[in-house]
């Protein structure tokens, strides 16, 4: 029973925590500027900013799964290792007390998001650069899919793309039909 209330929170803080940086740091530039006492946090915060905004939604990938630009073609797929690190440390007062208090709630929401991490990058890429025909045939690959489709064609829509909840309960879903 424990388990599954883990498994629930942590998909449940993922999702809010993937809503909220990609709609207020990837589709927003305002805390960067507001951060501008802190010139390297600005900076980095800006440079996503562009890098998702400008580059990912507004230069490349104007048509969803296909850019001929071979560097635009890479841009701003995947979550890395470093920025997974930031995530951690950002998100480390919270895990650090739950490894302390509760262990397995720690081990599961760590796991969960570095699974995230990973198979965002992964399903992202295929998104864009489809490669495996097998995976059209499954369906929670279509709906992903389909899910993130509509957020390049209403970028103030479908913030989540593996996680989709806090779309749902913050009333930013488009449907896909």
């Amino acid at each position: 029973m424990m388990l599954i209330f883990w498994i629930l929170f942590s998909y449940s803080f993922i999702s809010f925590f993937e809503y909220t940086i990609h709609k207020y740091l990837m589709h927003r530039d305002n805390i960067a500027k507001s951060l501008t006492r802190l010139p390297k946090i600005s900076n980095s915060l800006h440079s996503e900013f562009h890098s998702h905004t400008h580059l990912h939604h507004g230069k490349y990938y104007k048509e969803f799964d296909y850019e001929e630009d071979e560097w635009g073609r890479e841009h701003n797929l995947t979550i890395g290792w470093g920025q997974t690190m930031i995530i951690l440390i950002f998100i480390s007062p919270v895990l650090i007390p739950l490894f302390y208090f509760y262990p397995l709630g720690g081990t599961i929401l760590l796991s969960l998001i570095i699974l995230h991490n990973r198979l965002w990058g992964i399903i992202h890429t295929e998104m864009h650069i489809p490669t495996n025909g097998l995976l059209f045939k499954n369906p929670l690959y279509r709906f992903w899919r389909n899910y993130h489709y509509v957020h390049h064609e209403h970028t103030n829509k479908n913030f989540n793309v593996i996680f989709p909840l806090f779309d749902y309960i913050l009333g930013t879903y488009r449907s896909t039909s």
